[in-house]
Protein backbone atom coordinates (compact mmCIF):
# COMPACT_ATOMS: atom_id res chain seq x y z
CA UNK A 1 0.00 0.00 0.00
CA UNK A 2 1.25 3.34 -1.21
CA UNK A 3 1.74 6.08 1.52
CA UNK A 4 0.08 8.28 -0.34
CA UNK A 5 -2.58 6.11 -0.22
CA UNK A 6 -2.69 5.29 3.57
CA UNK A 7 -2.65 9.15 3.98
CA UNK A 8 -5.80 9.10 2.18
CA UNK A 9 -7.46 6.59 4.24
CA UNK A 10 -7.54 8.70 7.32
CA UNK A 11 -9.09 11.56 5.31
CA UNK A 12 -12.61 10.33 5.91
CA UNK A 13 -12.08 9.63 9.57
CA UNK A 14 -10.32 12.93 10.53
CA UNK A 15 -13.70 14.67 8.46
CA UNK A 16 -16.03 12.51 10.98
CA UNK A 17 -13.76 13.93 14.18
CA UNK A 18 -14.45 17.53 12.45
CA UNK A 19 -18.47 17.33 12.15
CA UNK A 20 -18.03 15.66 15.58
CA UNK A 21 -15.86 19.03 17.57
CA UNK A 22 -18.10 21.28 15.55
CA UNK A 23 -21.78 20.14 16.86
CA UNK A 24 -20.28 19.66 20.61
CA UNK A 25 -18.38 23.38 20.36
CA UNK A 26 -21.26 25.21 18.27
CA UNK A 27 -24.45 23.03 18.99
CA UNK A 28 -26.94 25.94 17.65
CA UNK A 29 -24.59 26.83 14.42
CA UNK A 30 -25.01 24.84 10.89
CA UNK A 31 -21.64 23.44 10.25
CA UNK A 32 -19.95 24.62 7.08
CA UNK A 33 -17.37 23.56 4.86
CA UNK A 34 -14.57 22.08 7.55
CA UNK A 35 -11.97 23.83 8.27
CA UNK A 36 -8.64 22.39 9.95
CA UNK A 37 -9.67 20.39 13.41
CA UNK A 38 -7.19 22.72 15.10
CA UNK A 39 -8.34 26.13 13.91
CA UNK A 40 -11.98 24.70 15.22
CA UNK A 41 -10.42 24.59 18.75
CA UNK A 42 -8.33 27.40 18.31
CA UNK A 43 -11.63 29.30 17.80
CA UNK A 44 -12.76 27.81 20.78
CA UNK A 45 -9.98 29.43 23.00
CA UNK A 46 -9.01 32.84 21.04
CA UNK A 47 -11.64 34.83 19.38
CA UNK A 48 -9.26 35.54 16.71
CA UNK A 49 -9.52 32.46 15.07
CA UNK A 50 -13.53 32.20 15.83
CA UNK A 51 -16.03 31.44 12.92
CA UNK A 52 -18.51 32.01 14.26
CA UNK A 53 -17.23 34.24 17.45
CA UNK A 54 -17.88 31.81 20.52
CA UNK A 55 -20.48 32.65 22.72
CA UNK A 56 -19.06 35.00 25.46
CA UNK A 57 -20.29 32.83 28.45
CA UNK A 58 -16.79 30.98 27.79
CA UNK A 59 -15.34 31.59 30.90
CA UNK A 60 -11.42 30.76 29.65
CA UNK A 61 -11.83 32.68 26.57
CA UNK A 62 -12.77 35.85 28.84
CA UNK A 63 -9.63 35.00 30.92
CA UNK A 64 -7.50 35.15 27.81
CA UNK A 65 -8.39 38.83 26.77
CA UNK A 66 -7.61 42.05 28.15
CA UNK A 67 -10.29 44.69 29.00
CA UNK A 68 -9.94 46.24 25.49
CA UNK A 69 -10.90 42.95 24.25
CA UNK A 70 -7.17 42.23 22.89
CA UNK A 71 -5.24 39.26 23.70
CA UNK A 72 -1.44 39.31 24.48
CA UNK A 73 1.17 37.15 22.92
CA UNK A 74 0.77 34.66 26.15
CA UNK A 75 -2.81 34.40 25.79
CA UNK A 76 -2.57 33.27 21.99
CA UNK A 77 0.27 30.44 22.77
CA UNK A 78 -1.77 29.50 25.07
CA UNK A 79 -5.05 29.42 22.56
CA UNK A 80 -2.57 27.83 19.90
CA UNK A 81 -1.53 25.40 22.57
CA UNK A 82 -4.56 24.33 23.78
CA UNK A 83 -5.49 24.09 20.15
CA UNK A 84 -2.60 21.36 19.75
CA UNK A 85 -3.67 18.98 22.59
CA UNK A 86 -7.18 18.88 21.71
CA UNK A 87 -6.13 18.03 18.37
CA UNK A 88 -3.71 14.52 20.15
CA UNK A 89 -6.62 13.63 21.47
CA UNK A 90 -8.62 13.24 18.56
CA UNK A 91 -5.95 12.32 15.82
CA UNK A 92 -3.39 10.27 17.48
CA UNK A 93 -4.97 6.67 16.75
CA UNK A 94 -5.23 8.09 12.91
CA UNK A 95 -1.32 8.83 13.47
CA UNK A 96 -0.40 5.67 13.93
CA UNK A 97 -2.96 3.72 12.20
CA UNK A 98 -1.11 5.60 9.48
CA UNK A 99 2.23 5.24 9.96
CA UNK A 100 1.44 1.25 10.29
CA UNK A 101 -0.28 1.46 6.63
CA UNK A 102 2.92 3.51 5.27
CA UNK A 103 5.03 0.50 6.92
CA UNK A 104 3.23 -2.15 4.66
CA UNK A 105 5.14 -2.13 1.61
CA UNK A 106 8.53 -2.82 3.07
CA UNK A 107 6.89 -5.59 5.36
CA UNK A 108 7.01 -9.60 3.58
CA UNK A 109 3.06 -10.17 2.22
CA UNK A 110 2.66 -12.48 4.11
CA UNK A 111 2.86 -9.88 7.37
CA UNK A 112 1.10 -6.90 5.77
CA UNK A 113 -1.81 -5.97 7.35
CA UNK A 114 -5.13 -3.83 6.55
CA UNK A 115 -6.68 -1.07 8.15
CA UNK A 116 -8.79 -3.26 10.08
CA UNK A 117 -5.98 -5.24 11.32
CA UNK A 118 -4.07 -3.06 12.27
CA UNK A 119 -6.78 -1.41 14.62
CA UNK A 120 -8.07 -4.40 15.58
CA UNK A 121 -4.04 -5.27 16.60
CA UNK A 122 -3.65 -2.26 18.62
CA UNK A 123 -7.03 -2.06 20.68
CA UNK A 124 -7.74 0.93 22.01
CA UNK A 125 -4.79 1.60 24.00
CA UNK A 126 -2.44 0.67 21.18
CA UNK A 127 -3.95 3.63 19.28
CA UNK A 128 -2.47 5.73 22.04
CA UNK A 129 1.14 4.87 22.36
CA UNK A 130 3.71 7.33 21.64
CA UNK A 131 0.86 9.94 22.27
CA UNK A 132 3.23 11.90 24.54
CA UNK A 133 5.47 12.33 21.33
CA UNK A 134 2.54 13.39 19.57
CA UNK A 135 1.55 15.63 22.22
CA UNK A 136 5.17 17.50 22.39
CA UNK A 137 5.46 18.11 18.39
CA UNK A 138 1.39 19.18 18.17
CA UNK A 139 1.19 21.27 21.08
CA UNK A 140 4.65 23.26 20.38
CA UNK A 141 3.87 23.32 16.99
CA UNK A 142 0.55 25.45 17.22
CA UNK A 143 2.13 27.44 20.18
CA UNK A 144 4.44 28.49 16.93
CA UNK A 145 2.36 28.37 14.68
CA UNK A 146 -0.96 30.50 15.81
CA UNK A 147 0.53 33.61 17.24
CA UNK A 148 3.20 33.68 14.32
CA UNK A 149 0.10 33.63 12.17
CA UNK A 150 -1.72 35.78 13.93
CA UNK A 151 1.04 38.73 14.45
CA UNK A 152 2.55 37.86 10.61
CA UNK A 153 -1.35 38.80 8.76
CA UNK A 154 -1.57 41.99 11.26
CA UNK A 155 2.24 42.81 9.76
CA UNK A 156 1.05 42.29 6.57
CA UNK A 157 -2.32 43.68 6.37
CA UNK A 158 -3.03 46.74 4.17
CA UNK A 159 -4.31 50.81 5.96
CA UNK A 160 -8.02 49.30 6.16
CA UNK A 161 -6.83 45.89 8.24
CA UNK A 162 -7.79 43.53 5.10
CA UNK A 163 -5.48 40.84 3.57
CA UNK A 164 -4.84 39.74 0.44
CA UNK A 165 -4.65 36.10 -0.74
CA UNK A 166 -0.77 36.32 -1.29
CA UNK A 167 -0.53 38.08 2.52
CA UNK A 168 -2.45 35.66 3.97
CA UNK A 169 -0.53 33.09 2.08
CA UNK A 170 2.27 33.83 2.87
CA UNK A 171 1.67 34.55 7.22
CA UNK A 172 0.11 30.97 6.79
CA UNK A 173 2.99 29.37 4.59
CA UNK A 174 5.84 31.00 6.42
CA UNK A 175 4.74 30.87 10.07
CA UNK A 176 4.04 26.61 9.36
CA UNK A 177 7.48 26.19 7.67
CA UNK A 178 8.80 28.12 10.64
CA UNK A 179 6.94 25.96 13.26
CA UNK A 180 7.48 22.45 11.61
CA UNK A 181 11.06 22.92 11.19
CA UNK A 182 11.24 23.31 15.20
CA UNK A 183 9.72 20.55 15.92
CA UNK A 184 10.70 18.25 13.95
CA UNK A 185 12.88 16.56 16.44
CA UNK A 186 9.60 15.80 18.13
CA UNK A 187 8.39 14.48 14.75
CA UNK A 188 11.13 12.18 14.13
CA UNK A 189 10.87 10.84 17.97
CA UNK A 190 7.06 10.09 17.55
CA UNK A 191 7.17 8.41 14.25
CA UNK A 192 10.51 6.00 15.75
CA UNK A 193 8.06 5.50 18.73
CA UNK A 194 4.87 4.25 16.58
CA UNK A 195 6.56 2.18 14.47
CA UNK A 196 5.74 -1.62 14.40
CA UNK A 197 8.16 -3.21 16.96
CA UNK A 198 8.87 0.03 18.99
CA UNK A 199 8.59 -1.77 21.93
CA UNK A 200 10.99 -3.82 21.17
CA UNK A 201 13.31 -1.71 20.02
CA UNK A 202 13.08 1.07 22.66
CA UNK A 203 12.34 1.41 26.15
CA UNK A 204 10.58 4.80 26.71
CA UNK A 205 10.56 8.15 24.94
CA UNK A 206 14.47 8.80 27.08
CA UNK A 207 15.63 5.57 25.38
CA UNK A 208 14.59 6.76 21.97
CA UNK A 209 16.24 9.98 22.38
CA UNK A 210 19.80 8.82 23.42
CA UNK A 211 19.75 6.39 20.92
CA UNK A 212 18.32 8.70 18.21
CA UNK A 213 21.09 11.22 19.36
CA UNK A 214 23.81 8.36 19.19
CA UNK A 215 23.56 7.92 15.55
CA UNK A 216 24.63 11.89 15.56
CA UNK A 217 22.35 14.97 16.48
CA UNK A 218 21.52 15.83 13.01
CA UNK A 219 19.67 12.31 13.32
CA UNK A 220 16.79 14.82 15.07
CA UNK A 221 16.32 16.89 11.59
CA UNK A 222 16.06 13.84 9.44
CA UNK A 223 13.34 15.14 6.41
CA UNK A 224 13.25 18.94 7.92
CA UNK A 225 13.61 20.12 4.47
CA UNK A 226 10.50 18.29 2.82
CA UNK A 227 8.62 18.60 5.76
CA UNK A 228 9.10 22.46 5.85
CA UNK A 229 8.17 22.36 2.34
CA UNK A 230 4.87 20.30 2.70
CA UNK A 231 3.94 22.38 5.64
CA UNK A 232 4.47 25.58 3.59
CA UNK A 233 1.31 25.91 0.92
CA UNK A 234 -0.66 23.38 3.24
CA UNK A 235 -1.48 25.31 6.14
CA UNK A 236 -1.33 28.17 3.70
CA UNK A 237 -3.91 27.09 1.99
CA UNK A 238 -5.76 26.17 4.23
CA UNK A 239 -5.63 29.22 5.88
CA UNK A 240 -7.05 31.25 2.68
CA UNK A 241 -9.65 28.24 2.35
CA UNK A 242 -10.40 29.35 6.04
CA UNK A 243 -10.57 33.49 5.88
CA UNK A 244 -12.73 33.47 2.73
CA UNK A 245 -15.16 30.71 4.31
CA UNK A 246 -15.50 32.72 7.39
CA UNK A 247 -15.40 36.08 5.40
CA UNK A 248 -18.44 35.08 3.41
CA UNK A 249 -20.25 33.38 6.85
CA UNK A 250 -19.67 36.91 8.22
CA UNK A 251 -21.46 38.97 5.32
CA UNK A 252 -24.26 35.73 5.13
Amino acid sequence: MSCSRAAWLVLPIRLCVFWAAWRAVFSDSPPPPPPPLFIIFSSFFSPRYAWPPPPREFLFLQRLEREDGSISLAGEIIAGASAGFFQVIATNPMEIVKIRLQMQTSLPLAERQSMAEIVQHLGIRGMYRGSHTTLLRDVTFSAFFFPGYSNLKLATADKDGNNSIASTLFSGGFSAAVAAGAVTPADVLKTRLQTKGASTRYSGLADCFQKTAAEGYGSFYKGVGPRMMVSAPLFGIALIAFEIQKSYLAGA
